[in-house]
């Protein structure tokens, strides 16, 4: 947290993603904005996870966001890849075409192999799946690995849904939706092609956020 005057103006929350340092929130009380509380909280975990052994950090940031996207520029971050976060009614799913393929539980053994096929920091998916609840499944065909998915269904939703197709997407979901509770489902997606075969199948976006990550700086 940041203190000022013996209140607290900001609180900042990382944790492990993979090799890399997640800044997962970065809040500033609205009455201290632009007055360093950011900047300070930054600061702090960059020092905190440097003794942590982290090298790299990232963080997802809202993209018309302008004046944090030039405080974590500040800090080295830069931009690499847009992704959106779409809602999902499960009774949708039975409009992606057919498919053969089924969906397994992902072995510890093959997350690497995933990792690297579905473009994933390494350890990334051992981390996501290590929080109580969540659930990791992939699917392969002929060419190898084509979908990843860590779930979590009490949220509901899925922080990693790699798919190279609507196939591997059907198989993904049909997966998941064994252990729903609920009628719909968040999917953070990194794809602009499998966000237009979800929304063809009224999938809805929700929010879109810019993934900016780079070394932490000394």
């Amino acid at each position: 947290v940041a203190r000022r005057a013996g209140v607290i103006v900001g609180y900042a929350w990382w944790r492990p993603s993979g090799e890399r340092l997640h800044v997962v929130y970065l809040i500033t009380d609205p009455a201290h904005v632009r007055t360093g509380v950011g900047r300070a909280l930054l600061r702090s975990i960059a020092e905190t996870g440097k003794r942590a052994g982290f090298r790299e950090w990232l963080l997802n940031v809202k993209p018309e966001n302008t004046p944090a996207r030039r405080l974590y520029e500040s800090f080295g971050m830069r931009a690499s890849f847009e992704s959106t976060s779409m809602e999902l009614a499960w009774a949708d799913v039975i409009k992606l075409p057919e498919t053969s393929l089924r969906a397994t539980e992902l072995l510890a053994t093959d997350e690497a192999r995933f990792e690297l096929a579905m473009h994933l920091a390494p350890r990334e998916v051992t981390t996501a799946r290590a929080i109580l609840g969540r659930l990791a499944f992939c699917v392969q065909d002929d060419r190898g690995p084509a979908g990843l998915a860590v779930f979590d269904p009490s949220f509901p939703g899925a922080p990693i849904f790699r798919a190279r197709d609507a196939h591997a997407a059907r198989a993904l979901l049909e997966a998941m939706s064994v252990h729903v509770r609920h009628a719909k489902a968040r999917l953070m997606v990194e794809d602009a092609r499998l966000v237009e075969i979800l929304t063809k199948i009224g999938a809805s976006p929700v929010l879109q956020v810019l993934r900016m990550e780079g070394t932490i700086p000394p």
